[in-house]
């Protein structure tokens, strides 16, 4: 249990937020039984990433953690997974939109802030030349949780934001 769990300490250190690279446990369970040595762990690791060639790279890295000479004849690890969802990475295509998006909002007196969202939707699977941007929605907190809430007052704003940079797309001035 003891390597278990420091195997999942020292993937979690190769965390590196300057970088923007997060590798956080998202689920462990262990199950032993005393009368018969026996031991037994999943792990699920979530993996954040801003640029797509981090992930080789912090591949190998957990791999590198797995303990194989000093407890080799003890333990076996089998690792499964991959990307699920690419990084929403910067294109000077999805700037302009966002300038066009902040200007609009300036016109109607609505503050917006420019922020990383590390749950992006399936958005991130557009071709990186086709103008994106992510989390126009109303303002809320507490996501996916029984607590989640929408604050109202930002339903209206967000709506006649939404209808106006609809607007200007739709005259192709963007």
């Amino acid at each position: 249990m003891r390597v278990f769990s420091e195997v999942i300490t020292q993937w979690s250190e190769l965390t590196d937020t300057a970088s923007g690279l997060v590798v956080a446990p998202r689920e462990a369970v262990m199950n032993t039984n005393i009368m018969q040595l026996y031991a037994h762990g999943d792990a699920s690791l979530s993996i954040r990433f801003n640029d797509s060639n981090q992930m080789k790279t912090i591949d190998q890295k957990i791999n590198k953690i797995i303990p194989s000479k000093k407890y080799r004849h003890l333990l076996d690890f089998q690792i499964e997974g991959g990307i699920r969802r690419p990084p929403m990475e910067p294109t000077e295509h999805s700037a302009s939109l966002i300038r066009t998006i902040f200007n609009i909002a300036n016109k109607l007196d609505i503050r917006l802030i420019e922020e990383h969202r590390w749950s992006s939707a399936d958005i991130c699977f557009l071709d990186d030349r086709i103008p994106s941007v992510d989390g126009m929605g109303p303002l809320g907190s507490r996501q996916h949780n029984e607590q989640e809430f929408i604050l109202h007052h930002s339903l209206l704003e967000r709506a006649a934001l939404l209808a106006m940079v609809l607007y200007e797309l739709g005259r192709g001035e963007i």
